[in-house]
């Protein structure tokens, strides 16, 4: 199955991802590689040329650090702390992805410019019932057709107020690796669970998840996203480096495209505002992917990986501005 062809451009169960985030002080969601701090900025991904768009490339082989469905986790990165300036005001700019990234071990909001793909840390989440900074872990993350921002633990719902940076638990899914979750035709979401690589239907009130059926193979690091033009359910399983439509009522993933980049976690998204999938993974870069399967790399995140990506459902979605 190919994806529909969308024409604009301007960014984790899911989240995103399923399966999720990063930093060297603990694990999240996804396995993969363990950054202490970012590479240098000039520097080119592992993965991926970045000399000119258009498709990119990559060995297409898993590298074999996915996790098996043991129970391991990905590592958290240590994403940098920001320089400070203005975010445009998202009333009038859409065209912008939210990652929660890890910085020393406190999980902060990032903004994400599609057109530059720069990431800007914004704020702090801090959880609501302690009122410290929240520690937790934070695979997968998206925003309800609401605009409600949700984002996964692993093995509960959580919602992130904005602008106040206030981080909810609205319960638990009875599932423990949900690492991919996103929105379903409603006001619900869907999620990806590695460890019974089901799918699974999460009541975004509740946080109760029932299964709805097999994957159908073994998904290790995943992510999975509902594209709103197709009116389908697609997810990226790292284990093979390849895009699938997931049937909504049996669960079943089916191959849509292989993928010319070596997933090592995964975060992918479709924006509504822009009628686009964007992914990102362990390098710095940020992709759209396109309808044949490419990628394009649209830019140097500043983040030393990626493993969660949102997008909001309107323009009335305002962001705390920047520290400083």
């Amino acid at each position: 199955m190919r994806l529909h062809s969308l024409s604009l451009v301007a960014a984790v169960l899911g989240c995103g991802t399923t399966d999720s985030d990063p930093a060297s002080s603990g694990s999240d969601g996804q396995p993969g590689l363990t950054s202490s701090s970012p590479a240098s900025s000039g520097s080119e991904s592992e993965h991926t040329s970045t000399d000119s768009p258009g498709a990119t490339s990559s060995p297409g082989a898993d590298t074999g650090t996915d996790s098996d469905d043991d129970g391991d986790e990905p590592p958290i990165f240590d994403v940098p702390t920001p320089d400070g300036g203005p975010l445009d005001p998202p009333e009038k700019t859409p065209s912008w992805l939210v990652h929660i990234g890890n910085v020393d071990g406190q999980r902060h909001l990032f903004h994400i410019d599609i057109e530059t793909a720069e990431a800007t840390d914004v704020c702090v989440l801090t959880d609501a019932e302690t009122g410290q900074p929240y520690s937790g872990q934070s695979p997968s993350v998206t925003f309800s057709r609401d605009d409600r921002l949700l984002f996964s633990s692993n093995t509960g719902l959580w919602e992130f107020e904005l602008p106040s940076c206030i981080a909810t638990h609205v319960g638990e899914f009875g599932y423990s690796q949900v690492w991919g979750i996103s929105p379903d035709e409603g006001n619900d979401l869907y999620g990806l669970d590695a460890l019974t690589d089901q799918l699974i239907h999460i009541d975004a009130q509740t946080g109760q998840a029932t299964a709805v059926g097999p994957l159908g193979q073994d998904w290790t690091t995943l992510g999975g996203t509902w594209n709103e033009v197709e009116q389908r359910l697609y997810g990226i399983n790292a284990s093979t480096d390849a895009l699938y439509e997931i049937d909504q009522l049996t669960g079943m993933g089916v191959l849509a495209n292989a993928l010319p980049l070596d997933f090592e976690y995964v975060g992918v998204e479709f924006h509504p505002l822009t009628e686009q999938i964007y992914a990102c993974t362990s390098s710095r870069q940020l992709y759209r992917l396109e309808a044949d399967g490419s990628l394009t790399d649209l830019g140097d995140m500043g983040l030393p990986g990626c493993n969660n990506l949102g997008a909001p459902w309107s323009t009335e979605v305002v962001l705390p501005p920047p520290p400083g």
